[in-house]
């Protein structure tokens, strides 16, 4: 079964589960994820979540012990980057670091920067090598990549897409926006990362093939009545359109008042 958890700091992530006890929301447990043990806490069982790719694996409960070690490693992490944030400041680069994960041996730290430039952060990786006594890998993640690990709260009132299944982005242009004819307004376009919603892809392929069934906006039309039209927007969930007429009306229509089939999908 997939259990949803809560790694606090390294955000939440579905991981695979087959302990004979299953855990219950609120349960600590311990699962491997890509930089080994971590400690979490369940956040959700529902079986909506077996169609979702596992990230983790939960191995066992979390112990006392496990918990007071997860909590030293993230007072570790929140004080590395601190010193992180500083340290850049100090060299003056162009960079913003926004994540930090020591594996489970503490033997290594990554640390994830955004940033709208190539930069040279050789001297800075020796600096933090110094500093924190392990290997340091710096990695540049895109302002995508930065919400997904981020997470948080859509326009829907839902968690974010990108924190919960997606596996990829795919490239979002204000095209898609026009072609199911939404407001073509980028602030309320665009997800918690600045970029154009995730989401919009998700009917786009609806409203293409819609579109043929359609008459286009702008284009003259008449009903069966033969009144003259002006087409000024489509529904395609409602099998309708609004029009106006040669007197400035504006008034919705369904598509058999204008003498078209209804498209297969909504017959």
């Amino acid at each position: 079964m997939n259990i949803k958890v809560d790694f606090e700091g390294h955000g939440r992530a579905v991981c695979e589960c087959d302990l004979l006890v299953p855990p219950e929301e609120g349960d600590f447990v311990v699962a491997i994820r890509r930089i080994g043990e971590e400690v979490g806490r369940i956040t959700d069982v529902g079986k909506h979540l077996s169609r979702l790719e596992p990230k983790g694996r939960i191995v066992r409960y979390a112990t006392t012990q496990d918990k007071i070690r997860w909590q030293e490693i993230r007072e570790r992490e929140i004080t590395s980057l601190q010193l992180a944030k500083n340290r850049v400041i100090h060299y003056g680069l162009p960079m913003k670091i926004v994540d930090v994960e020591y594996d489970s041996e503490e033997s290594k730290i990554r640390l994830f920067f955004v940033s709208d430039e190539r930069i040279d952060f050789r001297e800075l990786v020796r600096d933090l090598a110094k500093h924190l006594h392990c290997r340091v890998d710096l990695r540049q993640i895109g302002v995508r990549d930065y919400a997904t690990r981020l997470g948080g709260i859509g326009a829907c009132g839902r968690e974010t897409c990108c924190a919960t299944f997606l596996k990829e982005f795919k490239p979002i242009t204000l095209q898609i926006a026009r072609e199911q004819n939404l407001n073509l307004n980028t602030q309320k376009l665009s997800g918690l990362c600045g970029r154009l919603m995730c989401c919009l892809m998700y009917e786009c392929e609806v409203y293409k093939e819609a579109s043929q069934y359609y008459p286009e906006i702008g284009s003259k039309a008449k009903t069966v009545e033969g009144e003259e039209v002006e087409i000024v927007s489509t529904h395609i969930y409602q099998n309708c359109v609004t029009v106006k007429t040669v007197t400035g009306v504006m008034k919705t229509m369904q598509l058999s008042e204008l003498g078209m089939k209804n498209p297969p999908f909504n017959e």
